[in-house]
């Protein structure tokens, strides 16, 4: 129908470059419009400045930590009930229940397969499409 001209924002919190690529490529395959940062300074004023439909982010940031990252998207008005996707590298699962107490809404570890992470996506925005 015509409501949907609006494409969801993602926003991909990531600093490899082929990574963040590949989010991004998988992302508008499922028609979303994804947007990149690099580090946790750009992460944060997008957040700051735009109400996104979901954010992925990964915790091993340059100058700004994942989860403080996590902590001050939270504590702000504009995305704070934004789903959350966080992706950490693998050995770190320890970090799940911190992450999850931070605010996060899923996590996945990293290599993670496209597949899984697409549906990890699709399911937390069909979770949160609130009528506007």
């Amino acid at each position: 129908g015509l409501g949907d001209v609006y494409k969801r924002q993602v926003l991909i919190v990531e600093d490899e470059s082929a990574i963040a690529e590949a989010l991004s490529f998988l992302m508008s395959r499922e028609g979303l419009e994804p947007f990149v940062a690099r580090d946790g300074d750009l992460a944060l004023k997008a957040t700051q400045t735009a109400k996104l439909d979901l954010i992925i982010l990964d915790l091993m940031l340059p100058r700004v930590s994942g989860t403080d990252l996590l902590r001050l998207i939270r504590a702000q008005a504009l995305n704070q009930d934004t789903p959350i996707l966080v992706l950490t590298a693998r050995g770190q699962e320890n970090d799940a229940d911190r992450v999850m107490a931070l605010g996060a809404t899923a996590f996945m570890t990293k290599p993670f397969a496209n597949a899984a992470l697409v549906a990890q996506a699709q399911a937390l925005l069909a979770a949160s499409q609130s009528p506007t």
